[in-house]
């Protein structure tokens, strides 16, 4: 019903279904199995205290203060003690150089949410989702608001400043009218909020150079913003975008934590969801081994969009 994690640098991952998957990982599909060693039960008050923090336990129970950089929607609302909002409307819009936005909405209530209405706090970077949390009452909503954005003004001090980045190169092949062309695909990686970021992506071949400026968490997200800017006839052969490969649900690191499943081709194209898919990799997880995503070798098949897989370039 309820799951967090807990990592030693103080970060929580929060899952219900309220909010049961995000780029981090979800909410488990089955019980845990609390007889196998190393599981130890809790009292429930231990748990929601641990819950009920809002994204970090450090915060101060300020008003809001309205910096320059960020807007305020409802200001005439929220200088007030328990404001009253409407239906998904948008409280507050945080951005820092088109980069990070913090927004704070009120949602309405519904069958799968609850029924009297709650705060949405969401934090994006670029185009990918960091984190977002739901909130009963406005003093919880504020606080955590106000926390992120006091976060990202202590940031901007060291976000303009050029950091020192990895450019790194991968060999690819790239099929362009059943031609296939050598080709080289670069991106620059960076650590940022102690989370390891992809920054850029560069494809270079056939004497054209295609270029994708923006913040990726993940090679997944990445390559797939790289193929929707690439001409229709162009395809990339590489293990991503092969019909043998794909993600565990359970979750996966931002790079080279896909997998391969060559060594059962016709079990992995019979998979039609989750849970199918769970199977595989407990019958078969002797025959299934990780691979990068720019790996590519002679057992390559494109996917297509018949064929099912825990990755999203089956929706494109």
């Amino acid at each position: 019903m309820k799951q967090i994690q807990i990592y030693a640098n103080g970060n929580l991952l929060k899952y219900s279904n309220l909010h049961d998957e995000d780029a981090f990982g979800g909410l488990a599909l089955v019980q845990l199995d609390v007889t196998e060693e190393g599981y130890k039960p809790l009292l429930q008050n231990t748990f929601y205290n641990v819950w009920n923090i809002p994204i970090i336990e450090k915060f101060s129970k300020n008003k809001l203060s309205f910096a320059g950089w960020y807007l305020p929607i409802c200001k005439d609302k929220i200088l007030y003690p328990n404001p009253q909002f409407n239906d998904d409307e948008t409280i507050i819009r945080a951005t820092l150089d088109n980069r990070f936005v913090i927004e704070l909405s009120y949602q309405k209530g519904g069958e799968n949410w609850p029924k009297n209405g709650f705060f949405l706090l969401e934090a994006i970077e670029g185009h990918v989702g960091i984190h977002y949390f739901t909130y009963m009452n406005w003093e919880e909503a504020a606080i955590a608001t106000q926390t992120w954005i006091n976060d990202l003004q202590a940031t901007n001090k060291t976000v303009d400043t050029p950091k020192e980045e990895e450019a790194k190169m991968y060999p690819v092949r790239v099929m362009i009218d059943n031609q296939l062309f050598e080709a080289e695909l670069t991106t620059w990686r960076n650590m940022d909020w102690d989370v390891e970021k992809f920054r850029n992506i560069q494809l270079r071949v056939n004497n054209d150079v295609f270029l994708v400026n923006n913040t990726f968490q993940d090679f997944e997200n990445m390559l797939l913003v790289l193929k929707q800017n690439l001409p229709d006839n162009y395809q990339i052969e590489t293990c991503f975008f092969c019909r043998f490969s794909g993600y565990n649900p359970v979750g996966k690191d931002n790079f080279g934590d896909l997998d391969c499943f060559k060594n059962c081709k016709e079990a992995i194209t019979k998979i039609s969801d989750k849970h199918s898919l769970f199977n595989l990799y407990e019958t078969s997880k002797n025959q299934i081994f990780k691979v990068e995503e720019t790996h590519y070798c002679s057992d390559f098949q494109l996917i297509n969009k018949s064929d099912w897989a825990f990755k999203k370039q089956t929706e494109n």
